[in-house]
C-alpha cells in the first residue's frame, strides 16, 4: 500500500467527523488563562458544546480539543484521550510502519512511543536548520524573551514519534503556524455551526507580567516565573474570527467588569466589531437561563 493510499484510508473516519455539521446554540471556548480556574462550570453544563487546548485535558473532558504544540500535542495522544475523545491536531499526518522502518537510523534521537498494535505513525519536528531559523525569528519577533523561554521553545522543536491506533478520534487540522490553538477551537466552534460564541479563560494579558496559563511550570509549558507572552498574534486571530462569522454571537467572559484589572479591559485592536460583547462570568449565567442581561 502506497503512503497516499494508506493516509486516505486511515484519514476516512475523521473527514467525516470534521465534514459533519453540528446544530448548537452555544459554544464554551475555554484558553487556559487563570481566570478559567473561577469560572462554575454548573453554570453551562447540559447548555451547549465545549472547546478546549492543549493541557486542559488534564483536568476535563471538552466536547472539541484543539492542540497544536509539538510535545503537548504527543503527549495528549500517548495518554489515550483521543482514543474516546475529538481531538483536532495540527499537521496529524498519519504514515504507515514500515516508513518508519526505513527512516529510523535517522531519528534514533528522537522522543519516540510506538507499541505493537500501532497502525501507523505521526512525526512532528525539525532539523538542525529549521531550528536556527526558528530561534532567529523568535528573538527578533520577543527581544526581552529569556533564556529560560529559549529552552522551552527548543523542545517544541524536537522530534517527536508517536504511534497511531486504530479508530480513534484524532483529526488534522491544517492551519498557518501562528494560529493558536485558543483561536482554532473559536474557528472550529464556528465552522461546527455555532450561534453563540463564549470565550472563557482567554485572559490576553497577565495581572502580574507573569505568564498567565494555569498549566505554568508543567510538562510543555514556560516555568511559572517566564515573562508573560505578548497577546499580539492572540488579539489579530480574534478579531479574524469575529470579522469572518458577523452572524454569531461572541462574548468575550472576563472574571470581572471592564477597568477592574489588566485582564479585565477592552482591546483597541477590537473596537468596531458588532459582534462582540464584555461580559462577566455572572452575565454568562443570566444570557443562558434569561437571554439577556441586567
Amino acid at each position: 500500500m502506497s503512503v497516499e493510499s494508506f493516509s486516505q484510508q486511515v484519514g476516512l473516519n475523521s473527514e467525516i467527523l470534521v465534514q459533519s455539521k453540528l446544530t448548537f446554540e452555544n459554544a464554551f471556548c475555554f484558553g487556559n488563562g487563570k481566570s478559567r480556574l473561577d469560572f462554575d462550570m454548573n453554570v453551562i453544563k447540559g447548555k451547549g458544546k465545549t472547546f478546549g487546548c492543549n493541557a486542559i485535558y488534564r483536568d476535563m473532558k471538552v466536547d472539541h480539543l484543539i492542540t497544536v504544540d509539538n510535545e503537548i500535542t504527543h503527549e495528549i495522544y500517548r495518554s489515550g484521550y483521543c482514543q474516546d475523545n475529538h481531538t483536532h491536531i495540527r499537521d496529524w499526518n498519519v504514515l504507515p510502519m514500515f516508513v518508519l522502518e526505513e527512516m529510523y537510523d535517522q531519528y534514533q534521537d528522537a522522543n519516540i512511543c510506538i507499541e505493537h498494535d500501532d497502525i501507523g505513525f505521526v512525526i512532528h519536528g525539525s532539523n538542525s536548520s529549521e531550528v536556527d531559523l526558528h530561534f532567529e525569528k523568535l528573538v527578533k519577533e520577543n527581544p526581552n524573551i529569556n533564556v529560560t523561554n529559549l529552552h522551552w521553545e527548543r523542545k517544541q522543536v524536537q522530534t517527536f514519534i508517536t504511534g497511531v491506533k486504530e479508530n480513534d478520534k484524532a483529526v488534522t487540522i491544517e492551519n498557518d503556524r501562528e494560529t493558536s490553538a485558543g483561536v482554532l477551537s473559536i474557528q472550529i466552534a464556528c465552522e461546527l455551526g455555532a450561534k453563540n460564541v463564549y470565550i472563557i479563560g482567554h485572559d490576553l494579558y497577565s495581572n502580574d507580567l507573569k505568564l498567565n496559563n494555569v498549566y505554568g511550570g508543567t510538562t510543555g509549558y514556560l516555568p511559572e516565573t517566564s515573562n508573560y507572552l505578548k497577546p499580539d498574534n492572540w488579539i489579530a486571530g480574534h478579531k479574524k474570527n469575529f470579522d469572518k462569522w458577523p452572524e454569531v454571537n461572541f462574548y468575550k467572559v472576563n472574571e470581572d467588569v471592564l477597568g477592574t484589572s489588566p485582564t479585565c479591559c477592552l482591546v483597541e485592536e477590537w473596537n468596531g466589531c458588532q459582534n462582540l460583547q464584555y461580559i462577566t462570568q455572572e452575565d454568562v449565567e443570566r444570557l443562558l437561563d434569561f437571554g439577556w442581561m441586567m
